[in-house]
């Protein structure tokens, strides 16, 4: 890819070039931070419904 190597050689290229890679890199960690995000969620929302069936479940035996 001679195009590119040229490319990268100019000064204003190569720093286009080195942002368009932060912005996409910028993107994935805002993907992964959502889906961490939403991962605890439903995480936190599950132990809670269990924690309530058991407590249920541990009322109606007595």
């Amino acid at each position: 890819m001679p195009t590119e190597r040229k490319l990268q050689e100019i000064p204003c290229c190569k720093s286009f070039f080195d942002k368009a890679d932060e912005t996409a890199e910028n993107e994935m960690l805002l993907k992964e931070g959502d889906r961490q995000f939403f991962e605890d969620i439903l995480v936190n929302n599950i132990s809670k419904k269990i924690g309530a069936r058991i407590f249920n479940s541990e009322k109606r035996r007595k």
